[in-house]
């Protein structure tokens, strides 16, 4: 398989492998937005979780001390916090929609040149 992909980016000039690894770390990112949401959601669900059963655990007091979000009250910090994660699952969506519309339009403008370029080879 390692040895397909090689030939594959063989066929591609040095500018269109230089903006396809961009597109690489740009999706890279994109994916760490996931990780800061399903963060933002376990952080809402251990505070909802300590402030229905009335005790504070030291894991929650720490983080929260950490960020300096332990001076607020725990109810409108868990709101803040579920609808700064949801906001953070929009913009990963609509910027995954995005990298995806151009890194499939730059593949296509490649495959074209490609195909082009082969049957010129092979009709010559």
């Amino acid at each position: 398989m390692l040895a397909s992909v090689k030939s594959a980016l063989a066929l591609l000039d040095r500018r269109s492998k230089r903006i396809l690894l961009i597109l690489v770390l740009i999706q890279i990112l994109i994916a760490g937005l996931d990780l800061l949401g399903v963060l933002l959601f376990g952080v809402v669900a251990a505070l909802s979780a300590s402030a229905i059963a009335g005790d504070s655990s030291a894991t929650i007091d720490q983080v929260l001390g950490f960020t300096g979000l332990d001076r607020y009250d725990e109810v409108y910090l868990a709101i803040f916090l579920a609808a700064a994660a949801g906001l953070v699952f929009i913009i990963k969506s609509v910027l995954s929609f995005l990298l995806v519309r151009r890194s499939l339009r730059f593949l296509a403008n490649r495959q074209a040149m490609l195909s082009s370029r082969l049957a010129e080879r092979l009709l010559s």
